[in-house]
């Protein structure tokens, strides 16, 4: 929306509740990404970041904006200058607001806060309707929310202002693929397997795609799909795989230097008592 001086204080006053809710929060929440090996700490900090800068945006809507609106006619104060002749300001105030709501979105998506950062992802498209990461993060929510007819539209939006966005791809082919439009997922899924940043965004848009090929019967090229997909998977994450496996040589040197140092371990004392067993099993009907 375009918002109107007399409306800008209001905004800011939303948005500044919110920025308050979330320094209250800042250490709250699960730490969603511990198993990606991001800590407790790191995690932290960049919430903090996002807090600060959504602090910085709502400042210049206060130092600059409202104060450069406020002699142009705000209600309650003297006329100044014509409205129009600050529209610049009025226009810099409604995008910072609009970063500062989609800062504080982030911020509750770390915090594990779906239905907060969908508020906030709303929001922040009220003020920049075209948004791409606001879209683009807005769909992928709105899909894990079951919510596929906005989420599908979020993410149209998105790919209109960029056609290989990779969220934005791969939350509509999540839609495609639950309305059972296979084709139409297959195609958004390897525009994303094309787009894709690195080896895991790459591997789950192959392997989306193979599902979708899976679902329209077409077998071979399903496997196809799903061997890239693991391909990708074992040049990211293959080498790891086999230096953990205890076969592996490294593993193997290591455990025989730690028996050779080990003292020698005698020959196990038998039991002196006997130990019963019992064996349940269940009739087959």
């Amino acid at each position: 929306m375009t918002i109107s001086p007399q409306n800008l204080r209001e905004q800011h006053r939303l948005a500044s509740d919110a920025l308050s809710r979330a320094e209250l929060a800042v250490d709250t929440g699960a730490n969603i990404y511990a198993q990606l090996g991001v800590s407790d700490a790191q995690l932290k900090q960049v919430r903090r970041g996002l807090i600060q800068k959504a602090r910085t945006q709502l400042a210049f809507v206060a130092d600059t904006a409202l104060k450069t609106l406020e002699p142009a006619g705000l209600a309650g104060l003297p006329r100044g200058r014509d409205d129009r002749a600050d529209g610049g300001a009025l226009s810099a105030g409604q995008a910072a607001l609009a970063s500062a709501w989609s800062n504080l979105a982030e911020f509750e998506t770390l915090r594990g806060a779906k239905d907060a950062s969908i508020a906030a992802y709303r929001k922040a498209l009220e003020f920049a309707p075209d948004d791409l990461t606001a879209n683009a993060q807005l769909a992928d929510l709105l899909e894990s929310r079951h919510d596929l007819a906005n989420a599908k539209m979020h993410a149209e939006r998105a790919l209109r202002v960029d056609a290989n966005h990779f969220t934005a791809s791969m939350a509509l082919a999540r839609v495609l693929m639950r309305q059972d439009q296979f084709a139409q997922a297959e195609r958004a899924a390897m525009n994303a397997a094309k787009t894709g940043a690195g080896a895991d965004d790459r591997a789950l848009a192959w392997a989306l795609a193979g599902e979708a090929r899976d679902r329209r019967g077409e077998t071979a090229a399903a496997f196809a799909a799903f061997t890239q997909a693991n391909k990708l998977m074992l040049q990211r994450y293959g080498q790891l795989q086999e230096a953990s496996h205890p076969a592996h040589p490294a593993n193997v040197r290591l455990l025989t230097e730690f028996v050779a140092r080990a003292p020698a371990i005698g020959a196990a004392t038998p039991f002196s008592t006997p130990a019963p067993a019992f064996l349940i099993g269940f009739p087959r009907s």
